[in-house]
């Protein structure tokens, strides 16, 4: 989460072109990013030494040189990921390839190889040095260009700016570059809504990748000095992110903490609230209990159903009565006398039904039985006793019904 911190977030790109007469034009932009915006600080051209560099801009400033002109030669072969000493050798006969730093670019089916002698180079970068700027990216010829040009005001396959001309095929990869210093640019050149005079063109561009080397593949020399100073720039920023981290981590441990305390105390507070008012009212709370009991025990003494409606029990129970069946009693929740007798204590048969009564023949009891066995609340019924009564030729039953 913290790898956007990683990066150069303000950036001096230098153009120098070093004429025949060793003279130079020497044009500086220095521009800086701001979250996802982009500013230019300043913009210089038509300098004719580094030494001018110190009215403009101050010392310690991260810059990534771009060097044209006398010295730096190009040459322009099959597209190639890696450039073979062989392949040097062909490209430029009688040179050492230990003698050079070497720039790649690769555009579509060309690469575009550029290189300098390495005395050369380091003598502009240890003038660099020596003003207190920080040299972090070399880059040779217009080639860096090639990231800026999608926010170009250039929708040609032509791109022509302070002496260079590149064309480019249809899908816009580089097909042929040449220099000549007549040429100029057409129109005036806009970055955005940023007008930018051509000179300043490659300052930009060298600039601009620099502060953004983290998310795009750039266009540079490989010098291992700049490697080496560019990683330890940012292992820097690394240790100072890693540092702002743990503060920032122990801070939230340190807020988490007290947001926890707080709660933890408020949740003390209210049970000591409830606690509180549980003493006050354990006296009444054991009066009401008691007085429950009381009235749970003189409801089981009187055999009380809850919210049963009794009348409509037994209307139901007669419902589907035989005409062959007689009732002579029937007793919701009967006396246990078994039970009340073990106990000495008056006893009922809770959430029961007792019927008695006569029918000739067994059936109909059975298929009133049958009957009842329907009844939605009804959970079981039990035929006690069935005995034939020879004085009165009638069968008398005793039935259980449970609800």
């Amino acid at each position: 989460m913290f790898e956007r911190f990683l990066q150069v977030y303000s950036g001096l790109g230098l153009s120098l072109h070093i004429n025949m007469d060793n003279s130079i034009d020497l044009s500086a932009c220095k521009i800086q990013r701001h979250r996802n915006r982009l500013d230019f600080v300043k913009k210089v051209s038509g300098l004719k030494s580094l030494n001018d560099l110190s009215d403009y801009f101050s010392k310690e400033a991260n810059i990534a040189l771009n060097l044209n002109g006398k010295g730096v030669l190009h040459k322009q072969i099959e597209n190639t990921s890696v450039l073979t000493s062989l392949q040097f050798a062909q490209s430029f006969p009688g040179a050492n390839m230990n003698d050079f730093y070497i720039q790649n670019f690769r555009s579509g089916l060309r690469s575009f190889i550029s290189v300098i002698r390495k005395t050369e180079a380091d003598r502009w970068l240890t003038l660099c040095s020596n003003l207190g700027l920080n040299p972090l990216m070399l880059s040779l010829g217009p080639f860096p260009v090639h990231m800026i040009a999608p926010q170009l005001n250039v929708y040609g396959d032509t791109l022509i700016f302070d002496g260079h001309l590149i064309i480019r095929t249809e899908e816009l990869d580089w097909e042929s570059y040449r220099y000549d210093r007549s040429l100029h640019a057409p129109f005036p050149l806009k970055i955005e809504n940023e007008v930018l005079e051509e000179q300043l063109l490659l300052a930009y561009s060298s600039a601009f990748q620099l502060l953004f080397a983290h998310f795009a593949e750039t266009v540079q020399a490989h010098v291992p000095q700049l490697d080496k100073d560019f990683k330890l720039l940012i292992s820097s920023k690394r240790t100072k992110v890693a540092v702002a981290g743990a503060l920032l981590a122990f801070f939230v441990i340190l807020l988490i903490n007290s947001v926890v305390l707080w709660s933890v105390n408020a949740e003390n507070r209210e049970l000591s609230n409830r606690v509180n008012r549980s003493v006050f009212g354990t006296r009444e709370h054991a009066a009401l209990a008691g007085l429950i009991k009381s009235k749970e025990a003189q409801l089981q003494e009187l055999g009380w159903n809850g919210h049963y409606n009794k009348a409509v029990l037994i209307d139901q129970l007669a419902l589907n009565l035989p005409d062959e069946v007689s009732w002579n009693e029937l007793a919701i929740n009967p006396l246990d006398l078994t039970g009340s007798r073990n106990l000495q204590q008056v006893l009922f048969n809770d959430r029961t039904i007792k019927i008695t009564g006569s029918s000739k023949r067994i059936v109909p009891v059975n298929n009133w039985m049958s009957e009842l066995e329907k009844i939605p609340w009804v959970r079981m019924v039990k035929l006690e006793s069935y005995t034939y009564n020879q004085e009165s030729e009638t069968g008398e039953f005793v039935l259980l019904i449970n609800f």
